[in-house]
């Protein structure tokens, strides 16, 4: 029973202790103004595509798109979600950390444990706290890089596109071809 024990615990652990990576890859195409991201490795740098360059964070995506109160409302969810996240992912880590402490603490010691029903019970308790706090925190994570690309994305259609340029349809030369075929061939040509 405690190795079945000990092998549950330390595989929460493992698949608590996991990190979880998103991409997204925004449009090349951009019109003067436009918000576009830059991937550095000291994290994500906003800049306008024809003005400056703002800085990494949530402070740069709402100086990015400053002017715009829908788009800064949803930079200012994203940034609210973001330190909600990092907070419940600290709880999360001390959590697990105060689980392997007391693991250790109570079946590697030299006394045994007088209640070890109640130390397990604690033991679990911890870990789960730290399993749903961590659940939690990646749920917010995930919808602060949605707000994230919503502030983008609103900025953006905000930003009026210039004109296309008018490009002549070029006329397909298959039908000519045949025409002239058609015309060169003996049996269209009149009998004498």
């Amino acid at each position: 029973m405690a190795i079945r024990c000990r092998v549950v615990t330390l595989s929460f652990l493992l698949s608590t202790s996991a990190c979880v990576s998103t991409t997204r890859v925004q449009r090349p195409s951009y019109s003067p103004g436009q918000v576009r991201v830059v991937e550095t490795a000291k994290g994500a740098w906003y800049e306008r595509v024809d003005g400056p360059a703002y800085g990494p964070g949530s402070k740069g995506l709402l100086a990015a798109v400053d002017g715009n109160p829908p788009a800064v409302a949803a930079a200012k969810r994203s940034r609210k979600a973001r330190i909600a996240a990092a907070i419940l992912g600290g709880v999360g880590a001390a959590a697990t950390s105060a689980a392997i402490i007391t693991f250790s603490a109570g079946h590697f010691s030299s006394q045994p444990p007088t209640d070890p029903d109640r130390l397990n019970l604690a033991i679990a308790g911890l870990f789960a706290g730290a399993g749903i706090s961590d659940f939690v925190s990646l749920s917010l994570a995930s919808h602060a890089e949605r707000h994230r690309w919503n502030a983008i994305e609103i900025y953006n259609q905000s930003i009026e596109a210039p004109p296309l340029e008018s490009v002549p349809i070029a006329r397909n030369p298959l039908p000519l071809a045949i025409e002239g075929l058609r015309a060169d061939s003996p049996a269209s040509s009149e009998p004498e």
